[in-house]
């Protein structure tokens, strides 16, 4: 924006603050639309669209020689949806472990913490000054990183639905055996045998 665009220092200062506020909309409004149109349960969605932007802009920035415009959308779509991820994906970790608070708290802790790690020194590597404003290696990066997001969600999103199952026929089972005890006198509905299943 300096050198080659040659904006004054009020401009390059003021868009990525107002990318930061950008981005905190973007999180909230994908928080709510997740909670109040997918009853909670749309996270996997929500993610792969953002992992899929992600993929997209990185690729287009890495091509590089591509029109202003395209490379203004592409630093837009990048910086806007920053917080998407990451906010859904914990949403997502605590409602799948619900009833394991141990494997929940090792896991959040995990991810936080090597977030915050990874994300102090690999900017440094991967985003060199002295490779501006063309970054190859950071829009590489970028894309490859999306990919692996894109796919480690799908694999998350499959074992999800696998679990899922199991436990219907894990309750079909434990109330087939159980729900007519005439021994014991002992009836229970799914309802009663939901808690014992948790």
């Amino acid at each position: 924006m300096k050198y080659d665009l040659k904006l004054p220092s009020s401009s390059y200062n003021f868009y990525p603050s107002l990318m930061s506020a950008i981005n905190m909309v973007v999180a909230l409004s994908t928080a709510f639309a997740n909670d109040y149109f997918g009853k909670g349960q749309s996270n996997h969605y929500f993610i792969l669209v953002t992992f899929l932007i992600y993929a997209t802009a990185g690729l287009l920035l890495f091509i590089w020689e591509i029109p202003l415009w395209l490379h203004w959308l592409s630093y837009f779509l990048i910086g806007c949806t920053g917080s998407v991820p990451a906010s859904l994906i914990f949403s997502w970790v605590n409602r799948l472990l619900i009833n394991d608070e141990f494997k929940r708290g090792v896991l959040i802790f995990a991810t936080n913490t090597l977030g915050y790690v990874t994300s102090s020194w690999l900017p440094i590597f991967i985003f060199n000054a002295a490779e501006a404003p063309k970054y190859h290696l950071g829009f590489g990066f970028t894309v490859v990183l999306a990919l692996a997001g894109f796919g480690f969600t799908l694999a998350a999103w499959f074992f999800d639905v696998l679990d899922q199952k199991k436990v219907v026929v894990s309750r079909r089972g434990y109330h087939h055996r159980s729900g007519n005890d005439e021994e014991s006198g002992v009836s229970l509905t799914d309802d009663d045998s939901l808690p014992l299943l948790r």
